[in-house]
């Protein structure tokens, strides 16, 4: 230090005071280059544990998302057989309706005692039961579309509540004599098939929304349910039919599978909130949330505009008809996949949610138009020797 004195003092005498300020900044520079100053802007705390040696444990709200950290795994892929399970969920209960419809509603609770014809709403009863499905279901996901407050897991949560109680009540009426009054009850199935599909809107466009915020995996995942849900209705319309004669027992087997279904739905979802792979996956769309704030009438279109050339996949000629026609199952299971799974990458991530509720909403929408067609689809073969109800 003595050293370092002297030779201060004597350059101070042999250069002016402005030469020896630069000289002493320069040096003060070099300094600050080779050993890093703490500075009160800039000042770390000491710490207990050393972030470089040490695995720091961030705990994430599932809903809230707070706090980066290392990026958990999906361990035995649970998450990934979650979806799956909720993609199995949001058909089921449809699809147990729409098979047994023909057998237990036209065929027994519908066919009237003394009529020899059967009036107008049982023989356009297939039609009545897809329009007063898919309307509520386009109408609630066309609302969920533009309505991205409030909380998923509680969307889907009370959706699936409902969804049970309809199965419940459905099953209660297979034991009560309605022969009596026949329009009354189609009224009452119509009733209940608007509010099961309401619901059931409602649980799909969560979970589309939901699972939009994860790897395009997952997305499949919900797809593949999806297709799952086909086959198992249809590995048991074989059984019941082989082993089961009565038309009320029948159903109630239908039902309640579905039930078991829907039940292991609504405890997989509570269970999923500990997960922590989940947990991470919805703390970053979250935090994109936040970061881009609330979708306005511009982010919708904007979204639609990144994707509007698929609109213009006309095709002239007849032959390629035929030919998608009959690779209908291809183009419907595969590129259907392909396009929700790839659907939320197409644009920013903080748009995720909404694009994977656009899909769903978009899915629903051509059913619904197909639906509202099969009403004059019929009518040119028969017309006028029918009546609607």
């Amino acid at each position: 230090m003595e050293i370092g004195n002297i030779f201060e003092k004597l350059s101070k005498a042999l250069i002016s005071d402005a030469d020896y300020s630069m000289l002493r900044k320069m040096a003060e520079a070099e300094e600050n280059s080779l050993v890093p100053v703490t500075t009160q802007s800039s000042e770390v705390q000491p710490s207990e544990k050393d972030p470089l040696t040490e695995k720091q444990t961030v705990t994430f709200d599932v809903e809230e998302g707070q706090g980066p950290g290392e990026v958990p795994k999906d361990k035995l892929n649970f998450v990934l057989l979650v979806m799956m399970l909720h993609g199995i969920g949001t058909l089921i209960a449809w699809n147990v309706f729409i098979t047994i419809a023909p057998l237990y509603f036209i065929e027994t609770k519908l066919k009237p005692a003394t009529a020899p014809n059967n009036p107008g709403y049982v023989e356009n009863f297939m039609n009545f039961v897809c329009l007063f499905s898919q309307l509520p279901n386009l109408t609630v996901n066309a609302i969920g579309l533009f309505i991205d407050k409030g909380n998923l897991f509680l969307r889907i949560v009370i959706s699936l509540i409902i969804v049970l109680f309809a199965c419940i009540f459905t099953i209660i009426f297979i034991f009560v004599d309605t022969s009596s009054w026949p329009f009354g009850f189609f009224v009452l199935t119509m009733f209940t098939v608007v509010v099961l599909n309401a619901a059931n809107g409602i649980y799909q466009n969560s979970i589309y929304g939901l699972v939009g915020s994860f790897p395009p995996k997952y997305i499949n995942a919900v797809v593949v349910g999806n297709n799952i849900c086909g086959l198992l209705i249809s590995v048991i319309c074989v059984f019941t039919t082989i082993f089961i004669e009565d038309a009320r027992s029948n159903t109630a087997a239908y039902f309640g599978v579905a039930l078991l279904a829907l039940v292991l739905c609504t405890g997989s979802i509570f269970y999923l909130r500990k997960n922590e792979f989940y947990s991470h996956q919805i703390g970053i769309e979250k935090r994109a949330s936040e970061e881009r704030g609330v979708y306005g009438l511009s982010d919708y279109i904007k979204v639609f505009k990144e994707f509007w050339r698929s609109l213009l996949n006309v095709w002239s000629n007849e032959w390629a008809v035929f030919v998608l026609i009959a690779l209908m199952s291809y183009s419907h299971g595969y590129y259907s996949s392909i396009a929700m799974m790839y659907a939320p990458y197409g644009a920013d991530a903080s748009k995720a949610r909404i694009i994977g509720k656009m899909s769903a909403f978009f899915l629903v929408l051509g059913i619904a138009c197909g639906i509202g067609c099969s009403f004059l689809a019929r009518y040119p073969v028969h017309l006028g020797s029918r009546t609607l109800l």
